[in-house]
């Protein structure tokens, strides 16, 4: 075994490689990750994908170096979620659509939904809770002095009954229907109530239906309606009045795309999210340099 001292850029440039080479020992002080940046820190998807991996290949890797590898990717995700306050998603519940497609179509989706969906749980006010959806929903808990790994755990742990299994959003919204006629819901919390749809989409679906079994239960109100894209590979196929009253989509992996829906007047529509990332001020050079060279062109 070898054991290597490295600055601690190259160590997020090359962690995947680092913690699953298990003839190499990276020897830093792990507590840099503390003051790191947020956006040199590995994606949420990686972060997932190495917890996993640590998880169910045990028999592989040293003891000592697993321990390791399971305290950096904890304080990694510390870090990276402490940019979204506790609180932001006020009365925010995550879908994750855990059904068979999900991982065979895409699985850098499916490792980059349960990241979204564990961070969106970590910061509602419904805390710490998330629905899975497959061919029967499944309420996923945990407590706030889990670890990351082990929420990870719990989570792969719980829908492995269902995994491979087919899509079938109606029971999950008639569970969540269940549990608030169960505690007794005002009309005010449904209806300031989120539901975040996370899928990859890939089977074409009618998603009005999630808002028409609300009044099919005599609801007044529906909850205001995500549908949140994670395919990286796929165009995603979502038959959704965009434009009708409480429903939105979003696309996206990066904690930016998760903070496009924590506004002070409710989310974004889709074209209002495009608009607002590219009037950003990072933007203003390229598109200044693209727009004389487009008028030079055509001169």
């Amino acid at each position: 075994i070898r054991r290597i001292h490295m600055p601690t850029e190259t160590y997020m440039k090359h962690f995947v490689k680092l913690h699953t080479d298990s003839d190499i020992i990276y020897e830093n002080n792990s507590k840099h990750v503390d003051n790191y940046r947020i956006g040199s820190l590995p994606s949420c998807e990686i972060l997932v994908k190495q917890a996993i991996h640590i998880l169910y290949h045990k028999e592989h890797s040293d003891n000592n170096m697993v321990d390791f590898s399971r305290n950096d990717l904890n304080r990694m995700w510390k870090k990276t979620i402490s940019c979204i306050n506790p609180g932001d998603f006020q009365f925010t519940l995550p879908l994750l659509d855990v059904s068979s497609t999900m991982l065979q179509t895409d699985p850098d989706a499916f490792y980059s939904a349960i990241a979204i969906a564990m961070m969106i749980s970590s910061r509602s006010s419904m805390e710490y809770r998330i629905l899975t959806v497959a061919s029967s929903p499944t309420w996923i808990q945990w407590k706030h002095t889990d670890s990351f790994v082990d929420i990870v755990e719990n989570i792969i742990e719980s829908i492995s009954p269902t995994q491979c299994s087919s899509l079938q959003y109606e029971n999950s919204i008639s569970l969540i229907i269940q549990s608030l006629y169960g505690s007794m819901s005002t009309t005010r919390f449904v209806d300031n109530m989120q539901i975040v749809c996370i899928s990859d989409f890939a089977l074409h679906m009618q998603f009005d239906e999630i808002s028409q079994i609300f009044d099919m239960n005599m609801l007044d109100v529906s909850p205001t309606i995500i549908y949140w894209n994670v395919a990286t590979q796929n165009i995603a196929n979502v038959d959704v009045n965009l434009s009708g009253h409480k429903h939105y989509y979003h696309s996206g992996n990066s904690i930016h795309a998760l903070k496009t829906i924590i506004q002070s007047s409710g989310p974004m529509t889709m074209y209002e999210t495009i608009a607002n990332t590219l009037d950003c001020s990072r933007y203003s050079n390229p598109s200044s340099y693209l727009y004389s060279l487009c008028k030079y062109t055509s001169s």
